[in-house]
């Protein structure tokens, strides 16, 4: 079984992540874990470009990012995977079919947790004031959770479109919304193939 983990910044959707592989034994694919290994090894030869860009705020563009993630991705497909930070734009979606079906796996679910940009935004913000980091403007979060919707539109109606799109509140606590996660996985496994699970 393959489960991506979508959602805004702000959703909480790393930690949701990985607390579904830890209670399911399930392995965590973390986009960010990838790039933040990169961005903390100077012999790697995109080392500067990443630090750079996670340093900034910015997206990193797909032509450096997505062969990075095929690359770890190929690396853990022997695994069942809950999968996160990856895809959040189209071209990703099709990134991650190619690759999964390279050796026979597919997205089984898809689970979106839905946050508002106002939560989104006072999320951050509260993070950004514990951390330190005055860049965090409410006009430059509002800024990134904006974008995030609008290029994630697309890998939600494709997910939706094969009908394995999951929507939950992210509203909640993180005790409740692993809660309706964990409901929602024992769901799909009693739905699967055994030889999926």
């Amino acid at each position: 079984m393959n489960i991506v983990v979508l959602g805004p910044p702000g959703s909480g959707k790393s930690t949701q992540a990985r607390l579904l592989a830890e209670k399911t034994g399930l392995t965590l694919f973390s986009t960010g874990e990838v790039l933040r290994n990169i961005a903390k090894d100077p012999s790697h030869k995109l080392h500067s470009i990443i630090l750079n860009e996670m340093s900034s705020g910015s997206i990193v563009d797909d032509s450096i990012v997505n062969p990075i993630l095929s690359e770890a991705l190929l690396a853990n497909l022997g695994d069942k995977m809950v999968i996160d930070g990856v895809p959040r734009r189209f071209s990703q979606v099709n990134l991650l079919d190619y690759t999964l079906d390279t050796v026979g796996k597919k997205v089984d679910f898809a689970i979106f947790i839905d946050t508002s940009v106002s939560e989104s935004v006072k999320r951050i913000i509260s993070r950004s004031t514990k951390e330190n980091r005055p860049d965090d403007t409410s006009e430059a979060v509002k800024l990134r959770v904006d974008l995030y919707h609008k290029e994630t539109e697309p890998v939600l109606k494709s997910y939706k479109s094969r009908g394995i799109l999951y929507t939950v509140d992210g509203g909640g606590t993180v005790e409740k919304i692993h809660t309706e996660i964990m409901s929602l996985y024992n769901s799909f496994r009693s739905a699967l193939p055994s030889r999926s699970r």
